[in-house]
């Protein structure tokens, strides 16, 4: 069953905020490879959703 939303109802959350990609991936600590291929992606702007979904997080060892 299928349920009818207003968008005006809807509440944007955090996923959907518009960043931009280079900060994002300095905060991230991405490599130049992975920040090129996401501006190659998105362009200079993509939403917070769009880049954790495309990006590989480097691993935080001990």
């Amino acid at each position: 069953m299928s349920t009818h939303f207003h968008p005006k109802i809807i509440v944007a959350g955090r996923a959907n905020e518009v960043l931009d990609v280079e900060r994002f991936a300095s905060d991230h600590k991405l490599d130049d490879k992975q920040t090129r291929d996401l501006l190659r992606l998105f362009g200079a702007f993509a939403t917070r959703h769009e880049l954790l979904t495309n990006c590989v997080m480097p691993r935080a060892t001990r």
